[in-house]
């Protein structure tokens, strides 16, 4: 569990099964309530061209990842 005040970096990896809703998106947000932070978790700008390259690549649709430019990366499980 980490401290509700700790910044959170979100690695490919672990955007990929926040995406895709599954079981261990769910532990995560069990473990470590990533959408009730008040501090939004941070993604890098390595990390947000792999999801796009992935999401071309596994011909995921706009509703899966919407990539803003001005707030990041936006989850739609």
């Amino acid at each position: 569990m980490s401290p509700a005040a700790a910044l959170v970096l979100l690695d490919t990896n672990i955007l990929v099964h926040l995406i895709r809703n599954d079981s261990v998106a769910q532990r995560l947000e069990a473990d470590h309530q990533l959408t009730a932070r008040r501090e939004r978790p941070l993604v890098s700008e390595v990390t947000s061209g792999e999801i796009r390259a992935l999401a071309l690549k596994w011909g995921w649709g706009s509703g899966k990842v919407r990539v803003d430019a001005s707030s990041g990366e936006s989850l739609h499980p």
